[in-house]
């Protein structure tokens, strides 16, 4: 492949990242999304009857933390469509990766934290470094996805901004770094987005 060909693969391909429809258990992507398609759909009721039920579901499992009830929510999120923000993919698996996207997707879950609040505060700390483009509201409505703007290497990055997410608001992020990481997709018209 020319250097000319690949430099031109390369502009189509950076800032999208995979996206699968039909939930889970669909490694293989069904398009390619920009963080405007991304954001689009989330803020759209595309996912609102599904977000709805998912949190009816944890609501119950909240007041009877069954395994059955657990397992009722977990059924009922891997129905969702997904992202792997890092990246576009040919298959959701880290060894499939075509192109990274310069993005890394955040989980930021807690039993107490409220998700706009949560929100704000990630506003208000970040600078020009840390740069988040695009926050909305988990799929349970107890915490959120955060993407943030990644530049160099993706696990020092991701390190990095973990490091600065716990030292500025005392929040864990999940500690994963793998670049094919789900990433489900539900409703919040309440999202944030910052358009490149």
């Amino acid at each position: 492949m020319s250097r000319a060909l690949r430099a031109f693969l390369f502009l189509i391909a950076m800032n999208k990242f995979s996206y699968f429809e039909g939930g889970i258990h669909q490694v293989i992507p069904t398009s390619n999304l920009s963080l405007d398609d991304a954001a689009e759909r989330i803020s759209a009721p595309l996912y609102k009857d599904r977000t709805e039920r998912i949190r009816e579901l944890y609501n119950v499992y909240t007041s009877d933390p069954s395994k059955e009830n657990n397992r009722a929510v977990m059924d009922e999120k891997k129905r969702l469509d997904y992202c792997t923000f890092a990246g576009v993919f040919r298959k959701r698996d880290l060894s499939e990766l075509v192109e990274p996207s310069g993005f890394a997707c955040f989980d930021i879950e807690g039993e107490n934290d409220d998700p706009d609040d949560m929100k704000h505060q990630i506003l208000r700390v970040s600078n020009a470094i840390w740069k988040p483009r695009l926050i909305f509201t988990s799929p349970s409505a107890k915490g959120i996805k955060a993407i943030f703007e990644v530049v160099g290497d993706y696990a020092r990055y991701y390190y990095n901004i973990r490091l600065f997410m716990w030292t500025a608001l005392k929040v864990m992020t999940d500690p994963t770094t793998d670049m094919s990481r789900a990433c489900f997709m539900c409703y919040d018209p309440d999202l944030w987005y910052q358009k490149g």
